[in-house]
């Protein structure tokens, strides 16, 4: 089931943990005003929604955790099919240049690795960013608009490169539920 209104406690959450995330993270949340945007997730439709405390709570799935999953992807690779869309997730573990990637795809902010995909990819290499960048919490970023070269190169990127992503940015991926699902914003106008 999505949920399209999480309120204040929504917004303040995702805010929070782009705040305290890597460098894109924090320029996209500093993009933002407070209520900028629309936020959505997916929960069981089971779920008394009213009796969610904390968003990084875990929740009783129901047995439908894999179904959530299946549509998260879904909705991310139908971002990914829009002419120049592409998702980008930041690795809130390893640390560059001490690492060695299992996903193909990737570039540098100083120590801060993130991977990337553009274009049409199947759900294998969805799973396997998510995976790979799923660390509590979760952050990613979904977008339209050309990828700097440099980032296509999986290399140390520029500043400017940044910019360039943050301004082509359209949502934040947040991990919710003890990493079950995540929260996505669609963000509004930029500041």
């Amino acid at each position: 089931m999505r949920v399209d209104d999480l309120g204040v406690r929504g917004r303040a959450y995702a805010q929070d943990m782009l705040s305290s995330a890597g460098s894109l993270a924090r320029m996209v949340a500093a993009s933002q005003t407070p209520a900028s945007g629309s936020l959505w997730t997916l929960v069981p439709e089971t779920l008394d929604v009213g009796s969610l405390r904390r968003l990084t709570d875990p929740i009783d799935w129901a047995g439908e955790q894999g179904n959530i999953r299946n549509a998260i992807k879904s909705a991310i690779l139908e971002h990914l099919s829009v002419p120049e869309g592409w998702l980008v997730v930041e690795d809130r573990f390893v640390v560059a240049p001490n690492f060695v990637s299992v996903v193909p795809h990737h570039f540098f902010v100083g120590s801060e690795v993130y991977y990337f995909l553009a274009g049409n990819v199947g759900t294998e290499s969805v799973e396997l960013v998510l995976r790979h960048g799923s660390r509590w919490p979760s952050i990613g970023f979904l977008g339209v608009g050309h990828l700097p070269l440099e980032v296509t190169r999986e290399e140390q990127v520029s500043p400017s490169a940044i910019t360039a992503l943050v301004s082509h940015t359209k949502q934040a991926i947040v991990g919710v539920f003890d990493e079950e699902s995540y929260l996505f914003w669609d963000l509004g106008s930029q500041v």
